[in-house]
């Protein structure tokens, strides 16, 4: 199980913005923003927000930048590593 999957678990399927801002450690307006853009997945319908726990939790997932362990679906085989050095000289 994932970190990302341990903050989902035990919640329920539909969560509330104050929900949601305390598992990302942000507050109210910054999700209600996020959800407005589109940052992050929801449904407004009419002034409500309705946030579906697993889809918040896949596109968490989805923007996760740490490689997964070896064998694991998707993992990039040619990471490289940017060493900061200049390469146009």
């Amino acid at each position: 199980m994932s970190r990302i999957d341990e903050l989902f678990e035990g919640l329920p399927t539909h969560l509330t913005v104050d929900q949601l801002a305390a598992i990302l450690g942000n507050n109210r307006v910054t999700v209600y923003r996020w959800l407005q853009s589109g940052e992050l997945p929801g449904i407004k319908l009419g002034k409500t927000w309705i946030i579906l726990r697993d889809e918040v939790r896949d596109y968490l997932m989805s923007k996760h930048n740490q490689t997964r362990p070896s064998g694991t679906a998707g993992q990039d085989a040619d990471l490289v590593e940017d060493d900061g050095g200049d390469d146009a000289t």
